[in-house]
């Protein structure tokens, strides 16, 4: 009831999750029915990632056109394919994008129904033990962070892959040392990752519980606000809703620090790395091992590994993040009904709703009657009062 102390009521642990412990056959089940589309969006994505890659060569190329040759046709034919790759790009981004937000918001419909129906078949005794707000968040926010999971973070991880392995074996047709020197670095940015990765998703699972526990004194509230009225409970309530909101807030902020953290160590390794390049790579074109030409290219290769690495780095936090959701929705998935049907029950055939007590007699077993010779009968959508001593 809305006017009472709060409870927590089978709280979620807040434990990080283990990779190992999620069932991914079972999560990429939801995936199945879509497969084709997914082949195909991945498929555009490797065009895609090929065409980035072929950038800083065209930039390379360009570049060693106007200093050494002064070819200016050949500059022109060398600008205009760059601006074709980009148009191509851009087409290709258009429809990966819409194929997999189509596949989104299929999985997403999915899995809400999937959850949805079987909340239907749960007996009451689990709704006696969760609050509806919370359900409600499982529906809604848990599932989307699944959808993303299933989605963006897969293409991004195969984005970011290719182009990580494509960059690295490019760089070292073009320069072995300072590819050595750039992968030299690597570890380091992997490191922070990981450390930060565990703590994101522990302080994002508590977001996601507070801010659970808030929508259930909403819910309580607001469901029942003709007995807060009638009860004078309105400080109270809007006590009880701030004191949750304040929680909620906390967490919220701790995460946006540690996500903030996260962005800056990174930005910083990231410009960190370039110059290093770019000290290096100096040293390379004054012994006369590389052009100024060759040096561009390098240095947008080497910001493309590292920009990848903290692709890689971000997408790994994120995955922490989801873990706790796609647990949170299997718990309520795999809970059996208490209260089960005999075998071969009868299906029960459709009601119409008409209620009749044909001389009905009820006693406690005392021999003083409660209801005796009762006649009544209520028709489907007929409201009756029954008024008595």
């Amino acid at each position: 009831m809305a006017i009472h102390e709060e409870e927590d009521r089978n709280p979620v642990s807040t434990e990080p999750t283990n990779l190992r412990s999620v069932d991914w056959k079972r999560l990429f089940a939801f995936l199945k029915p879509y497969r084709l589309r997914l082949m195909l969006a991945m498929l555009v994505l490797v065009v895609s990632t090929g065409i980035t890659l072929a950038f800083p060569t065209l930039i390379v190329r360009l570049l060693e056109t106007v200093t050494q040759t002064g070819d200016m046709a050949a500059l022109n034919r060398l600008a205009l394919l760059l601006v074709a790759l980009f148009l191509l790009q851009g087409g290709l981004s258009f429809f990966q994008s819409y194929e997999l937000s189509f596949i989104g918001e299929r999985i997403v419909l999915d899995l809400r129904t999937t959850l949805y129906n079987h909340l239907q078949d749960l007996s009451i005794n689990f709704y006696s033990e969760r609050r509806v707000g919370e359900i409600v968040s499982r529906i809604s926010s848990d599932v989307t962070q699944v959808r993303a999971m299933l989605t963006s973070s897969l293409t991004t991880l195969l984005s970011q892959v290719l182009t990580l392995v494509g960059s690295v074996v490019i760089v070292l047709r073009m320069n072995a040392g300072l590819t050595l020197f750039i992968l030299g670095i690597s570890p380091l940015l992997i490191a922070v990752a990981f450390i930060f990765g565990r703590l994101v998703q522990r302080t994002s699972t508590q977001v996601q519980d507070q801010l659970a526990a808030s929508t259930v004194v909403a819910e309580e509230t607001l469901q029942g606000v003709r007995i807060v009225k009638s009860f004078a409970r309105e400080e109270f309530e809007k006590q009880r809703y701030g004191r949750a909101m304040e929680k909620t807030f906390t967490a919220s902020l701790r995460l946006a620090v540690l996500n903030g953290a996260f962005g800056g160590v990174m930005l910083f390794l990231g410009f960190a790395a370039i110059a290093a390049i770019m000290w290096f790579g100096g040293r390379e074109v004054i012994l006369g091992h590389m052009s100024v030409a060759m040096i561009t290219g390098f240095l947008i290769y080497g910001v493309t590994i590292a920009t990848s690495l903290g692709g890689l780095a971000g997408l790994y936090t994120q995955l922490r993040t989801s873990l706790g959701a796609v647990k949170r929705v299997f718990e309520i998935i795999d809970l059996a009904p208490s209260v089960q049907d005999r075998p071969g029950a009868r299906q029960l055939p459709q009601v119409r709703g008409r209620i009749e007590f044909d001389h009905v007699y009820f006693d406690y077993g005392d021999d003083v009657a409660v209801l005796e010779d009762i006649n009544l009968e209520i028709a489907p959508g007929e409201i009756l009062a029954l008024v008595g001593p």
